[in-house]
């Protein structure tokens, strides 16, 4: 399944680039490209973004892998964001960058870092992310790898309608996600990994406002001060277990443990959160899949003699 943005849409892009594969001074290989963006929507026409992004990555002699990419975007209209046919949003522009450096995955201990900011100058606190993702391999049968996010961002975003009045709330949202894999291989065609995946984020809005005809945030003059605060909590844990029993034919058992929790009030404490969200409801599952390779040709050279 493909997730579907908008299907009124109608986008044109360029994308140039330049690679060097020879290993050259300090460099393994390099690459850099520019692109360009430009989209309306496909019946109408009318405009919706534009931007230019600049992006460069290299690989060097130590194995280190670095990348910085810029982006820009113009002011654009959003017809989406409104929840209401006919009337549209005037988005900000942004610029900003964000950058990744890899160590070398050969050896045993390898780290990903990779962070960003954005600004559009208009709202305040710009978006930033950062995201540190260290990973141990103890064996050749056995790996860990481990993974914390975490972004924060200043929005202008829709919150309700009452009657003919659109409110949208400038709102601050954070998010946390943090992440546990691992993976032990008994044999080539044996296999046991355990994922445990954890989702944290929080809304809490500042300020309310309308937005008027021609697509721009006005005072509230209706007074709307609705609590829209949201804290959600989302907690997976995957276990699987797979088995090639034949060439190209597979085994697999899965277990599931799912806790979903929401509150429209902001818990600040990490631990005191995590500590709720296991003392929520909790959906387990667990499902057994069998994949059979049929050798279309075996089969007929048997029928044959």
């Amino acid at each position: 399944l493909g997730l579907l943005k908008a299907p009124d849409e109608f986008t044109n892009s360029a994308r140039f680039s330049y690679h060097t594969v020879k290993p050259k001074g300090i460099f393994l290989k390099t690459n850099s490209d520019i692109k360009f963006l430009y989209s309306t929507t496909y019946k109408t026409r009318q405009y919706q973004e534009s931007g230019i992004s600049v992006s460069s990555n290299a690989i060097f002699r130590n194995f280190l892998f670095a990348m910085i990419n810029i982006d820009t975007k113009a002011n654009g209209n959003d017809f989406y964001e409104a929840r209401t046919p006919g009337r549209v949003f005037k988005r900000v522009g942004y610029i900003g960058f964000n950058n990744v450096i890899s160590t070398d995955y050969r050896k045993p201990f390898a780290i990903d870092i990779s962070g960003g900011i954005y600004d559009n100058f208009t709202i305040r606190r710009p978006y930033k992310f950062i995201e540190i993702k260290p990973r141990y391999r103890f064996s050749d049968k056995f790996s860990m790898i481990f993974t914390h996010h975490y972004e924060q961002d200043r929005q202008q975003a829709f919150a309700d309608i009452q009657g003919s009045d659109i409110i949208f709330a400038e709102r601050f949202v954070k998010t946390d996600i943090t992440q546990l894999e691992t993976s032990y291989g008994f044999t080539p065609d044996m296999s046991l990994s355990v994922q445990g995946r954890y989702y944290w984020s929080r809304v809490k809005n500042y300020e309310y406002k309308l937005l008027n005809d021609a697509g721009y945030l006005t005072a509230n003059t209706i007074g709307y001060n609705k609590n829209n605060d949201q804290n959600a909590n989302f907690f997976n844990a995957d276990l699987v277990y797979r088995w090639r029993f034949a060439p190209g034919s597979d085994l697999y058992v899965t277990y599931k443990n799912n806790i979903q929790e929401f509150q429209n009030r902001v818990q600040d404490n990490y631990f005191r959160n995590v500590r709720s969200v296991f003392n929520s409801d909790q959906q387990n599952t667990l499902n057994v899949k069998v994949l059979y390779f049929l050798d279309y040709l075996f089969f007929q050279k048997r029928f044959k003699s």
